[in-house]
């Protein structure tokens, strides 16, 4: 099989996809810890909460909307479902084009 030599392919190799390659197995790695720390903390936290009770953060007054209980385990029970579909293949594939070490928490 012949090599791709392309140079526009070789240009959006490197500087789209394996950008992208590391921003996604990022986000695998950040959705791994985001769902270990709510498992173990913030979830016992919320128990005593109903889905409307609001989260008083205070931040109104930036124009930021206030969440509910149901719009904090809405999110985290996504981040849980996508998370359960991401196979080993699928893994593997997002991992063979990065370069960079994955820093977590950004």
């Amino acid at each position: 099989m012949p090599d791709i030599i392309n140079p526009i392919v070789i240009k959006w190799a490197n500087e789209e996809l394996r950008p992208f390659a590391e921003y996604t197995l990022g986000g695998f790695l950040n959705a791994k810890e985001f769902i270990a720390n709510y498992d173990d903390s913030i979830d016992d936290l919320l128990a005593s909460h109903v889905d409307g009770d609001m989260l008083d953060d205070g931040r109104e007054s930036e124009g930021v909307s206030r969440l509910t209980k149901a719009d904090i385990t809405g999110f985290v029970n996504v981040i849980k479902a996508v998370q359960g579909m991401i196979t080993d293949p699928i893994r593997s594939a997002v991992r063979k084009p990065t370069v960079r070490k994955i820093s977590l928490g950004g």
